[in-house]
């Protein structure tokens, strides 16, 4: 049922407690349709099939007047992270205790605020020694710029929980969302954050040990947006409001 379908009583007839019901739950049923109706949009994907990778080590910046890096472009902490077979590959390595990692940058000043999640493919998975941990992070920016301002991962940093980052100017770079642990194969896994409006986002998958690191692959990266629930509920109860004063007036 919806508001078309009511029918109305006669103009000088009083509004009944059933009617005033039915009323009501056309509208919560209006309401239920609006904010379920918003469908994921995909606003980011990457199998590795032709992305290169650029690797450095220190901090790799995005803005500024000499960017490193810009959007789209994967880039790492130099060996042990490379892009081999169509997969974003991070291999078995002593690495005295350092860590590596593989970040982009995406263009977020388009997308809708609501939920974002990011689904991944792990495979050929190996744990590592020591303190080996891997993880998946999102991070946002803002106030970068071509002149002035720039924020930076260091994808090659010590044995650090997360990769050392860097912001100057007006720019700003903070942790968005929850760290997701990397810790067996698995596909289409999934992680999600709510997106308030940042206008650029970081996807980071990171590996870090004081011994030996852990061994897998990365694949086809999916990234959706579902907008928060529309406004219109919210006119729609408002409008139910003021018919059932009219009705009583």
């Amino acid at each position: 049922m919806n508001l078309l379908q009511l029918k109305q009583p006669p103009k000088n007839t009083p509004i009944t407690d059933l009617m005033k019901n039915q009323l009501l739950a056309s509208i919560a049923l209006t309401t239920l349709s609006v904010s379920t109706s918003a469908t994921a949009a995909t606003v980011f994907s990457e199998n590795f099939s032709t992305s290169a990778l650029s690797t450095s080590a220190g901090t790799q910046t995005f803005g500024g007047s000499s960017p490193d890096v810009g959007v789209g472009d994967w880039h790492s902490g130099r060996t042990a992270v490379d892009i081999t077979n169509e997969e974003l590959q991070f291999s078995l390595d002593n690495n005295d205790s350092r860590s590596r990692g593989a970040a982009v940058w995406l263009n977020s000043s388009t997308w809708a605020t609501g939920t974002v999640t990011v689904k991944f493919d792990i495979s050929g998975f190996t744990a590592g020694t020591g303190t080996a941990a891997s993880y998946f992070q999102a991070y946002s920016a803002t106030g970068v710029n071509a002149t002035d301002s720039s924020v930076g991962f260091d994808l090659h940093a010590g044995d650090e929980p997360a990769p050392g980052t860097t912001a100057t100017g007006s720019a700003t770079i903070n942790t968005i969302g929850t760290q997701y642990a990397i810790s067996a194969d698995g596909t289409q896994l999934t992680h999600t954050f709510d997106f308030t409006g940042q206008s650029n986002i970081a996807l980071v998958f990171h590996n870090t040990s004081s011994g030996q690191l852990q061994q897998f692959n990365v694949d086809n990266i999916l990234v959706t947006t579902v907008p928060e629930p529309s406004s219109i509920a919210l006119l729609g109860m408002g409008a139910a409001g003021l018919l059932l004063r009219r009705r009583r007036a």
